[in-house]
């Protein structure tokens, strides 16, 4: 069954979670933690979200975001799909 489609209304907080592939691990060192960071902070500003509140594991991220317009949300979370691309590229792993 296909997953159903994200309720998008401009500002209402939406809880979203970002795992790495195959639920593998994300961040290898606690460097990687502020370039993460930085990459979300990046696609933030450029698709007009707030920050509300975030965690960041090992395994995954948890962002608590808020979109100003329909559709923010959704090309943000495009944009941070590949946000651990150059994190886990720092340090070898594809």
């Amino acid at each position: 069954m296909a997953r159903l489609p994200r309720i998008d209304v401009p500002n209402v907080p939406q809880h979203v979670v970002q795992r790495g592939n195959n639920r593998q691990a994300m961040f290898f060192h606690d460097g990687d933690f502020p370039v993460y960071l930085g990459y979300l902070r990046e696609a933030l500003i450029k698709h007009d979200c707030s920050l509300d509140a975030y965690v960041l594991m090992t395994h995954h991220a948890y962002v608590l975001t808020l979109g100003k317009v329909t559709g923010a949300i959704s090309r943000c979370r495009t944009a941070r799909s590949g946000l651990s691309r150059p994190v886990q590229s720092a340090v070898g792993v594809l």
